[in-house]
């Protein structure tokens, strides 16, 4: 069972104002299939997440501007070593934390003149260990979750069946193991593309 509420209200037609609790699942973790783990290849149920989130929405000609904060937590799983260890099978992969992910959201898209549209958004992740069987792990950034991500798709109609296309993805630096002593940097990513719409022994055909 996983219970959803929202509210939305609206001091005026261009403004926006929402808060909702949704709770989900997600699928569960699937162990990796080595030989110094015990119960390598094992596939976790699904666990249950929940989610806060406070919000607003201002609608300036035909651009829509969102800001809105939120706060999840999750089940966080993580390999614990066995002591004495039974061979070479040294470690134990369990589900026994808890991570809570806490950031901003920004969006804006719409129409910014006749024949370009926008979609962006942009987010701060402050995401943490706030229960785990090592005490020295609790406080440290979860891993997998990037510090911050900016997004922006771009649309420019040069005539009307002609499209050209941008997409623009940047992700912040990111940590891959639970000490936090290892890293990914951030990285970039540019797309560039184009669309053409015509009609072709009368169905419609994009190319």
């Amino acid at each position: 069972t996983t219970p959803v509420v929202g509210l939305v209200v609206k001091p005026n037609e261009n403004v926006s104002l929402s808060a909702n609790r949704i709770e989900g699942l997600v699928a569960g973790t699937a162990v990796a299939d080595t030989a110094d783990v015990l119960n390598r290849g094992q596939v976790f149920p699904p666990f249950q997440t929940v989610q806060y989130e406070l919000g607003g929405k201002v609608v300036v000609g035909g651009v829509n501007v969102s800001i809105a904060g939120f706060q999840s937590e999750r089940p966080n799983g993580f390999y614990r070593n066995l002591v004495p260890p039974q061979g070479i099978i040294t470690r134990e992969y369990v589900i026994d934390g808890l991570q809570r992910n806490r950031g901003i959201e920004f969006a804006l898209d719409g129409e910014l003149t006749k024949g370009l549209r926008i979609i962006s958004g942009a987010a701060l992740n402050d995401a943490k260990l706030t229960r785990s069987d090592n005490p020295a792990y609790v406080g440290k950034k979860a891993v997998g979750v990037p510090d911050y991500t900016v997004n922006a798709n771009v649309e420019w109609d040069v005539v009307p069946s002609f499209t050209l296309t941008g997409r623009m993805m940047h992700t912040g630096p990111q940590m891959v193991n639970q000490t936090n002593t290892l890293e990914l940097d951030s990285w970039t990513r540019f797309d560039v593309g184009a669309r053409f719409v015509t009609v072709l022994g009368g169905n419609p055909v994009t190319f």
